[in-house]
């Protein structure tokens, strides 16, 4: 994962050389030269080496934070599948079951990051709780 993805406030999974089991943390900087400082659960003196892995949004971290299925549907035009709208005050976003995805229109949000930063574009001052 490229740092220049990422926002100050963005949720990433670091993983260390010395402990391989990834942590969710919080970017609390990103330094000209690409490096990013860190908050949250983890020990940054502890971090010789380290890598960042986005983190999947699902459907636990949604509900999690306040958002709920607003409205189901079996079809989209005539092909059967099953579109649920998730919302949280008058903001929404779909998951179609085909492509087992989040969509915002026809952007598509993978992961937790890219919601956070839709959340911004769309002015919801939000703070997402993993």
């Amino acid at each position: 994962m490229l740092t220049k993805e990422l926002m100050v406030g963005d949720w990433v999974y670091v993983t260390s050389a010395r402990d391989l089991k990834p942590r969710p943390c919080l970017i609390t900087c990103i330094w000209e030269n690409g490096y990013v400082s860190f908050g949250g659960n983890i020990d940054t003196l502890n971090l010789s080496v380290w890598t960042l892995e986005p983190i999947p949004l699902t459907r636990e971290i949604l509900l999690k934070n306040g958002f709920s299925i607003q409205e189901e549907s079996g079809y989209v035009g005539m092909i059967e599948t099953r579109v649920t709208v998730w919302g949280e005050g008058g903001f929404s976003i779909e998951y179609k079951l085909p492509e087992k995805k989040y969509y915002y229109g026809d952007v598509v949000i993978e992961y937790v990051h890219e919601f956070q930063h839709l959340l911004r574009l769309c002015r919801m001052d939000k703070e997402i709780v993993l």
